[in-house]
Order: C-alpha cells, then structure tokens, then sequence
C-alpha cells in the first residue's frame, strides 16, 4: 500500500501537531529485529516498522508520517517533517533530524543618509538551525534603492553604519545561503537611479527551505 493509502485509513487525522516515535527490540524466527512505532497527536498509534537497524526502522516510520502530510495537503513533507513537534522513545542514541527552522529574527529599519555618507546596518545572527539554510529577500520594488546583504561567522548584533559597501553583495529581490550560528548584516543604498528625494519600502525576509516562511519584515529607506 502507497504511503498516501496507509494515511487514507485514518480519515479522522486531518493534520499533525505532535508525533512520538517509539523504539524497541523484537525477535522473530530467532533474528533480532529493530522496530520503531507511531502515535500520531498524542493519541493515534499508527503500526511497528522494521529494521535491521535502529535508522532502517525509523527511516520507514518517517516515511509512513510523510503520507499523513500529503493526506493533510502539504506539497513538500520532507521539508515540514523535521518541523513536526516529535519526541522519541526508548532510541540507543539521538537521531538527528535537519532542522530549517531558525529562532526568531528581527531586523531593524535600515536607512542611508546622504548628508553623512553613512550607510545604515542591521546585524542578525542565525541560530536555531543544524544545516545550511536558504534566505530570499522579497517585495523590494523601490528601484530608487538597493539592499546589499553580507554572510559572516562573527559579527555584533544590532543596527550600525558603514561608509563603504565593500564586502556586501547586491540582493534586493534575490537569495543566499546561510550557515548555522552565521551572521547576516542587511545594508540600504541608494541606487543608481536615485536623485535625492526621500524614499523607503518595507521588504520580507523569507526561508525557502522552510516553505517559504516569514521570517521578518523591515523598512529600508535612502535620504538627502
């Protein structure tokens, strides 16, 4: 049966909010068997799956919950499963599973002012996250100004100012990859079509590999 009919005999899950995966040890026909089991929102136990190892059994167990993702209309269940609140039972050692979903971030309003020649920062650091992530800029359509961005394994978190934009790279409505515990540093700029009027937009940052989440909005402007 495809993972999506396991899932289809259980009309009465329409989501997941929480999943327990329980490891033991079984012996048939006198051969040592890994099994993990599933209860689904803390109440529904969803079969045993077998293993040679601890991982064989639980890879399969994951991808029984796949199935009950599609069943519930998620598009990318390997993206959502690692974000599923989940505990684990009764397992020899922890399981790592890849985690995309970065703890809160809050980039401030970011500005450049011409009069000081200052360019205006905004530092976050990236934590929260055990594999390398992709960020998107969104709904920059101001073309009177450019927001650079900068990756980097140190920095100081909060709003500062730059005189220059060397080691910043152009981004506006662009991507990039970062690091776990990684910093990323947004800078506003004019660009080259701007001449002199006071201007701002309020841009997205969003997390491609989680869905494109929301992770934080903020407002960048250019001034005489």
């Amino acid at each position: 049966m495809s993972l999506k009919g396991i899932a289809a005999g259980y009309p009465h899950i329409k989501s997941l909010n929480f999943i327990d995966y329980f490891h033991s040890m079984e012996t048939n026909d006198g051969i040592d068997q890994h099994v993990v089991s599933i209860k689904l929102n803390a109440q529904f136990y969803i079969g045993k799956y077998y293993g040679e190892t601890q991982e064989q059994a639980y890879d399969k167990a994951k991808e029984v919950v796949k199935g009950f993702l599609v069943k519930s209309g998620c598009f990318r269940p390997d993206v959502r499963l690692p974000n599923v609140p989940f505990k684990e039972h009764g397992f020899e050692a922890p399981l790592p599973l890849t985690d995309v979903t970065p703890d809160a971030l809050n980039w401030g309003n970011i500005i450049y002012q011409d009069l000081f020649g200052s360019y205006g920062t905004y530092t976050q650091q990236v934590t929260g996250i055990n594999t390398p992530i992709t960020l998107a800029l969104t709904n920059q359509s101001n073309s009177n100004i450019d927001v650079l961005y900068k990756v980097s394994s140190t920095g100081t978190v909060g709003a500062s100012s730059e005189v220059t934009t060397t080691g910043y790279i152009v981004l506006n409505n662009g991507a990039f990859n970062v690091d776990p515990d990684y910093y990323v540093t947004f800078l506003a700029a004019p660009s080259d079509r701007w001449r002199g009027a006071p201007t701002n937009v309020t841009v997205n940052v969003v997390n491609t590999s989680d869905s494109n989440t929301l992770l934080d909005s903020f407002t960048v402007g250019v001034f005489a």
